[in-house]
């Protein structure tokens, strides 16, 4: 529906949710940190296609790897 209003359609999935069902919204807000950035929504989908196996596991070294990638990018943004 929101491709046929042209609009974008996270935007109007959110919207919806408010109006017809507040308390899904506000549990996928508060819990779930709902909606992602454009950025979230980005490393979700890098995530995805490199995982299209389900092989990878953020544990161990590559957990500590990503934690210190990404305090290395919020320094540099600082």
């Amino acid at each position: 529906m929101a491709q046929v209003l042209g609009i974008d359609q996270t935007a109007f999935l959110e919207c919806a949710l408010l109006e017809y069902h507040p308390e899904v919204h506000e549990v996928l807000t508060e819990v779930l940190g709902l909606p992602l950035d454009p950025d979230e929504e980005q490393l979700v989908a890098m995530y995805r296609i490199a995982n299209l196996d389900g092989c990878i596991r953020i544990d161990g070294a590559l957990k500590e790897t990503l934690e210190n990638l990404f305090e290395l990018a919020r320094l540099a943004a600082d």
